[in-house]
């Protein structure tokens, strides 16, 4: 499943690329009036809204095992900071909020299990847009630092009636890579298309929780998410 999820991503990043330089192609106004922008020296803030597929433990399915949390596809919010050290290198912070639901399970019967796992990330990053200009430009992003997770409500196999308990997982190291596009479209805003792969070091972490240790779980917690997000940059 994680091989499948990982093809998945790269794809999508392939089409995320693409269609981005199609788009920047199309429209005279992107590709002419913002071609020279240079954001040398200036703050920005990014909102971003993401799809986010789940794979490794958070995915698994085989509730039996202490490291599997079943999860769907969820969505992640992310607020950046950054600083254009350079015209083509970024600098800055992100903290980032991400929720996934259930898979439904026959173990657990219709209407049984309404968990949650919540993930709460903050660090820093480092991105480089690939060309030194342009109205649309290429871009790869690296980032660090910590991650708490909670799984809230999980219901309990082979407990009758139906137990439910909560845990959490929280200052681990989480590292990021991902690739994009980004737009200028006015003197103070460009738009972002990217994607993500966020691994969350849960190898030899546990879940602790309600006077119980599950783990060490022995397999990292990992997700994608494909972002869409806007900046405001700060004038010199």
């Amino acid at each position: 499943m994680d091989k499948t999820m990982s093809k998945l991503c790269t794809n999508l990043g392939a089409i995320l690329l693409a269609g981005g330089l199609l788009l920047a192609g199309s429209h005279p106004a992107l590709a002419g009036r913002y071609e020279s922008q240079d954001r040398s020296g200036q703050f920005f803030l990014s909102p971003m809204l993401g799809y986010t597929i789940p794979a490794g433990a958070l995915a698994d399915a085989n509730y039996d095992q202490i490291y599997a949390s079943w999860r769907k596809e969820g969505i992640s919010f992310t607020g950046e900071f950054g600083f254009y050290v350079t015209n083509c290198t970024i600098v800055g912070l992100e903290m980032s909020y991400s929720s996934f639901h259930p898979r439904d399970l026959a173990v657990f019967g219709a209407g049984v299990d309404d968990s949650r796992v919540r993930i709460r990330r903050f660090g820093g990053y480092f991105q480089y847009l690939m060309i030194p200009s342009g109205a649309v430009r290429p871009f790869f992003k690296v980032g660090a630092g910590f991650f708490e997770a909670q799984r809230i409500s999980m219901p309990q196999a082979g407990t009758s009636p139906v137990e439910y308990r909560d845990y959490t997982l929280g200052a681990k190291p989480a590292f990021s890579g991902g690739v994009g596009v980004m737009a200028n479209i006015a003197p103070l805003l460009s738009v972002q298309l990217s994607i993500e792969g966020v691994s969350l070091n849960s190898f030899g972490a546990a879940w602790d929780g309600e006077g119980e240790t599950l783990g060490p779980l022995r397999k990292n917690m990992l997700f994608f998410p494909v972002y869409a997000s806007i900046s405001y940059h700060f004038p010199n």
